[in-house]
């Protein structure tokens, strides 16, 4: 049951043994309380679900994400460690042009393992099909930069992206200007209208 305090209410939770000594070597690491990691931790957690239950609404997506973020994290850390012969090197793989390359071709080797047999055969009538993909993934990069979305239903994701990656923010705005379009998704009505594809900001030799 919560009780109410001047600094909001009071929840009484109950701790294993392990669980709490991971809390409390967490908080400590950081200097922080055990309360605050809590906190802190729980209200990270319901915003990441909050931003991106969208995304994995669908099992296979969250499944396959997961796929791609173990093969970069464990072949970033073994490559980010034979670089630089030390631990920090092994936990800053994403700063090492090595390791993230190797990571990189991890990531790549999973979506090829996994990709639908048969021809690519773009759709018609849609002037930026070849493009469709590097278009909506700039728009989430160009979100994750800001914290802001040009449509309310990913403002949420935004911004938890925007923290999470602030390390790396700079990095992916520098990026971004080599190729700086992106594509606006719209949906009216239900979630079973159709959905379009716009392109905006567009560099002229992509304009129509």
């Amino acid at each position: 049951m919560a009780e109410k305090s001047a600094g909001g209410a009071q929840v009484k939770v109950r701790l294993t043994d392990n669980l709490r000594a991971v809390v409390q070597a967490a908080a400590a690491s950081r200097g922080v309380s055990m309360n605050s990691e809590i906190v802190e931790r729980l209200q990270r957690s319901l915003e990441r679900e909050t931003g991106s239950g969208d995304v994995f609404d669908n099992p296979l997506t969250a499944a396959i994400a997961k796929l791609i973020a173990a093969a970069m994290h464990e072949t970033g850390r073994a490559a980010g460690f034979a670089a630089t012969s030390s631990l920090d090197g092994s936990v800053d793989w994403f700063a090492n042009p090595y390791a993230y390359d190797q990571a990189v071709r991890a990531a790549n080797r999973v979506l090829e393992m996994l990709r639908p047999e048969g021809e690519i055969k773009p759709p018609t009538g849609h002037p930026y099909h070849d493009v469709l993909g590097v278009g909506f993934a700039n728009t989430i990069l160009e979100d994750a930069t800001t914290g802001q979305s040009r449509t309310v239903n990913s403002l949420q994701r935004a911004q938890a992206l925007h923290r999470e990656l602030e390390p790396l923010v700079e990095t992916i705005r520098k990026n971004l200007r080599t190729f700086p379009f992106s594509m606006l998704m719209i949906q009216a009505g239900s979630k079973e209208a159709p959905v379009t594809a716009v392109l905006t900001n567009p560099k002229k030799e992509d304009q129509p």
